[in-house]
């Protein structure tokens, strides 16, 4: 299932369809907001038109949409190893409990090149491009990813770890290829300091959404308020409500209060709330100058 987003990118999405049909897909889907041929792939895939403007929603589209019981994400901008859908159905049909997989991946230049491997957070690499889910079991969840609007990615790993811990399956092998490229988000620093706020503090807004629905399923479906997957998700929402309060500049230093309170989280994240508290300004300088937050 190939998620697209902005007719500029419909080249990348050409090569996206073309990695997942030499990979040996049973379907490729291709869930977009827009039409536009992708050339002599055209007839060759099922092209799935969307409303849906986040991630999240537009996954939930494509699960709904697949036919097949097991289906591999991809994001347009990146492609698949000619062995990813091998080694996806082997590790699918030795487990039935299995839900969702999880795997490494490479980062690549717009000319293909690599630039080194995927760095895991917390053991996982959550990059939708690197996840594959069993539809018999994702469908039924995917009204939680219309509420939530984006993270798509996240918000897999969170339902997994909710409701099925014993059926996740995290493998280091890379399968996919990260195109880093002047889209990315990572690289947003490059643009002038006013664009990058605009841009990040729309999308803390919309991270800090997707936190709130993954605490309140958390909460709905029982899970302890001890729990260690409740107090990481508790300090991502104060993290995120902090970032946005700060490139919004609503009071950014009650916020950084607020998120200095809870113990843990990104060290580099904790400097820039102390900054915050005494200069919200400086502290607005320092994340457009170093990005470390995105």
């Amino acid at each position: 299932m190939v998620i697209a987003h902005d007719p500029a990118r419909r080249p990348l999405l050409e090569a996206a369809v073309a990695s997942a049909e030499t990979a040996g897909a049973d379907e490729v889907v291709v869930v977009r907001p827009y039409s536009a041929p992708l050339g002599r792939w055209e007839g060759r895939y099922r092209d799935v038109r969307t409303s849906e403007a986040s991630t999240a929603g537009k996954h939930a589209d494509g699960v709904e949409a697949a036919t097949s019981d097991i289906v591999a994400l991809l994001d347009d901008d990146d492609t698949w190893k000619p062995e990813k859908v091998g080694v996806v159905r082997e590790r699918f049909a030795a487990r039935d409990d299995l839900v969702l997989l999880n795997h490494g991946y490479d980062v690549v230049d717009e000319q293909g090149r690599f630039l080194g491997p995927g760095t895991p957070s917390g053991g996982r690499w959550a990059l939708s491009s690197n996840i594959a889910l069993r539809r018999s079991w994702a469908a039924p969840r995917t009204a939680l990813l219309r509420s939530a609007g984006w993270q798509a990615d996240e918000l897999w790993l969170f339902l997994a770890d909710v409701d099925a811990p014993n059926g996740i399956e995290v493998i280091p092998q890379s399968l996919t290829r990260w195109l880093y490229h002047a889209g990315n988000i990572s690289r947003s620093h490059r643009t002038s300091e006013a664009e990058f706020r605009a841009r990040h503090a729309l999308l803390y807004d919309r991270w800090g959404q997707a936190e709130a629905a993954m605490l309140g399923y958390a909460r709905e479906h029982g899970v302890p308020p001890a729990s260690p997957l409740l107090g990481l998700h508790r300090r991502r929402s104060a993290a995120f409500a902090f970032l946005s309060a700060l490139e919004h500049d609503r009071a950014p230093r009650e916020a950084a209060r607020t998120f200095l309170a809870i113990a843990g989280g990104d060290p580099h994240l904790r400097r820039l709330a102390r900054i915050a508290r005494f200069s919200p300004g400086l502290a607005r300088y320092v994340l457009y100058r170093f990005n470390r937050f995105h």
